[in-house]
């Protein structure tokens, strides 16, 4: 039933084993309790968040989940939802916006200790399987087991990241010296940023706000060679990006899509004033 350009999950066979729903346009699941199945694929949908309710209501024996490629968000969300599914050894969700959430596979390898692959590789290390294996298994009156929670990790929803652009060819400024300025003109009063070109880089972000990067001074940041009037493009720009919202599907098609990056550059000029008693003055200008 893959690629079949389905919308949502209506009926279902009580027996049924394996559920193969990858490729569809699936956002929604109805009620229907199929305590048989072991393996539900739903990769490449429109799954989001509210419809993990219904995955762990109405799949309560899952063996495998593989929703890769979704619109699952929310970290928080989702171990909420799908931690009661205590059978679960395979799990994808790689490529959902879930996978940028802060200390991501390690939260759902704290909250999910029995898994063996995890987004199409190996969950747990050798050295990790070894340290569980000398973990003193707590269990209470019932004979379940009691989860030490004391180590597990935080779930926070802000993200943050920090983009890096190098430039791929040297660059043409110019700079203030004495031998391109008026005689009575006074340098060493003027902060080198002011007599120098500055370079920033600035790109739209996932929200369409234009952000922009520190500044880059032309004397201070660059390997500039005066005769030549080039520097060298030894460094990177760098920018921080805050998500105070934490994932989204915005997020996710931004950071996977081409990005436009423009290159800025302002150049110092030295400006001439009349004064009042018409004497003449100069200032530079960015």
């Amino acid at each position: 039933m893959s690629f079949n350009l389905l919308e949502s999950i209506e009926y279902l066979p009580p027996n049924l084993k394996e559920l193969h729903l990858a490729g569809n346009k699936i956002s929604s699941i109805a009620s229907v309790r199929v305590e048989s199945l072991i393996h539900l694929g739903l990769s490449n949908n429109l799954i989001c968040d509210s419809e993990l309710p219904a995955i762990s209501r109405n799949f309560p024996n899952l063996f495998s989940i593989d929703l890769s490629h979704n619109q699952l968000c929310s970290l928080e969300t989702f171990i909420d939802n799908i931690e009661c599914l205590n059978k679960i050894k395979l799990l994808d969700l790689k490529c959902n916006p879930v996978c940028l959430s802060k200390n991501y596979r390690q939260i759902i390898k704290q909250r999910f200790p029995n898994l063996v692959r995890l987004d199409g590789t190996v969950a747990f290390s050798e050295a990790e399987v070894s340290a569980k294996k000398k973990i003193k298994v707590k269990r209470d009156a019932y004979g379940n087991v009691i989860k030490d929670t004391s180590s597990f990790l935080p779930i926070e929803k802000p993200i943050t990241f920090e983009m890096q652009f190098r430039l791929l060819s040297n660059l043409n400024g110019c700079y203030l010296q004495a031998e391109n300025c008026p005689p009575e003109f006074d340098l060493t009063s003027i902060p080198a940023e002011s007599k120098s070109s500055v370079f920033t880089v600035c790109y739209v972000d996932h929200l369409g706000v234009k952000q922009t990067s520190m500044s880059k001074v032309w004397l201070n940041d660059f390997q500039v060679d005066k005769e030549a009037g080039q520097g060298k493009t030894d460094l990177n720009f760098s920018v921080m990006l805050n998500c105070e919202e934490g994932p989204s599907v915005e997020l996710r098609d931004w950071l996977i899509s081409d990005l436009l990056v423009e290159l800025h550059h302002t150049k110092p000029d030295i400006r001439e004033i009349k004064n009042d008693d018409e004497s003449v003055s100069h200032m530079v200008e960015i």
